[in-house]
């Protein structure tokens, strides 16, 4: 499934779920993820790829999320609907 897919597919889910969502940019910082989701005191940030292997992170992408996981942050490489229902599930548990 292409990125916008999955994008659209993060969005009515949360939507659903009542998780706040947004895209995310991060001024001065390529690489950074994607989308970030919170609820419940709960926060993750999301780097969406292609599904079947093909979206791959760039050194810069994979660079900023071994910093932010050190930091303690979850950052999750998701690249398919499962995943997202996942996450979903793990913000509002």
């Amino acid at each position: 499934m292409a990125e916008g897919h999955l994008e659209k597919y993060l969005i009515n889910r949360c939507k659903d779920a009542g998780v706040y969502q947004r895209k995310v940019k991060c001024a001065g910082r390529r690489g950074f993820p994607d989308r970030l989701l919170a609820g419940d005191g709960r926060v993750i940030l999301i780097e969406l790829k292609h599904d079947g292997g093909t979206g791959v992170l760039s050194v810069l992408q994979e660079r900023e999320i071994v910093k932010l996981k050190a930091a303690g942050v979850d950052v999750r490489v998701i690249d398919n609907k499962r995943e997202i229902d996942d996450a979903i599930r793990d913000i509002i548990k």
